[in-house]
């Protein structure tokens, strides 16, 4: 039945969402997700994390060095080196 809906279909509340991620990104969270309320983290929030992978990948051993590499403190460095 998805396969035949189209943007005309959509409410109006929605259709922000539509214009952003296309009809068909659209349909896959109806089908996936329909009814359920999730959390979409900012954009902060998953730049920090891929900042932490890119750290963590270019360690050297050297908490210093990489702290100047990447503009923090050799404290916020020891810290995602050390997360859990």
């Amino acid at each position: 039945m998805l396969e035949n809906l189209t943007v005309k279909d959509i409410p109006g509340r929605y259709k922000e969402l539509v214009d952003n991620i296309g009809i068909e990104g659209f349909k896959y969270l109806v089908q996936m997700h329909g009814g359920t309320l999730f959390y979409v983290p900012t954009f902060e929030t998953v730049n920090k994390l891929y900042r932490n992978r890119k750290i963590r990948e270019s360690f050297r051993g050297d908490y210093n060095e990489t702290a100047k590499r990447f503009g923090m403190s050799r404290t916020q460095i020891y810290n995602i080196i050390n997360e859990k």
